[in-house]
């Protein structure tokens, strides 16, 4: 078994240690946005084919790699799969500890949120594009998806409690003012904090 090398083993908790995992996640993701040539950004945004491709073959593995893991396609028809394990090619040696799913239609994300809740790893990932922040006249959607996919993952840790983390990385492609759309990305957790006491 190959022993993954990021640092969030050392946590006293479950918990504490899927809180880690999802800083580090988000340290990794920025990381591999830095790394990614302008122009993929673009391309990316064309289309919702080419925003899939530029998640899954440009910015999902420089993560999994930054993070020690491996990076499985389609495993457990999920988009995304970080795993510990022997390599890739011997499927019976990965042990899931990332699940990610990529959505371009919002509206129906919640489906890959009851997908991710029902799966077993540390960290669980939601990335979706939207207009998302309070920029936009009609508010944005955060207020609205995030009550949403809070309430689905409740509802599942009713019967099947789980102490990992659920984030969401949300894309948003806007025109602040300047002569150039920019694009922004937002993060945050669906999950429950752990209660205090």
């Amino acid at each position: 078994m190959v022993n993954p090398s990021f640092h969030w083993r050392h946590y006293a908790s479950p918990k504490q240690r899927s809180q880690a995992l999802w800083v580090q996640f988000q340290a990794c993701f920025v990381d591999a946005l830095k790394a990614t040539d302008p122009c993929s950004f673009s391309w990316a945004w064309e289309s919702a084919a080419n925003r899939t491709s530029f998640y899954q073959n440009g910015i999902l593995p420089k993560v999994a790699q930054c993070l020690g893991l491996i990076d499985v396609y389609e495993l457990f028809r999920v988009d995304s799969t970080f795993c510990v394990g022997q390599s890739a090619a011997e499927k019976a040696t990965l042990v899931p500890i990332i699940h990610v799913e990529s959505e371009n239609n919002t509206p129906s994300a919640g489906h890959e949120v009851r997908k991710l809740c029902a799966l077993t790893s540390r960290l669980k990932v939601l990335i979706v594009c939207d207009e998302w922040s309070c920029a936009w006249s009609h508010g944005g959607h955060a207020s609205r998806y995030l009550a949403e996919w809070r309430d689905l993952v409740r509802n599942h840790n009713l019967y099947h409690p789980d102490d990992c983390e659920v984030g969401v990385i949300v894309a948003e492609r806007r025109d602040d003012g300047t002569s150039a759309e920019k694009i922004y990305f937002y993060a945050t957790v669906i999950t429950d904090p752990v209660p205090q006491g």
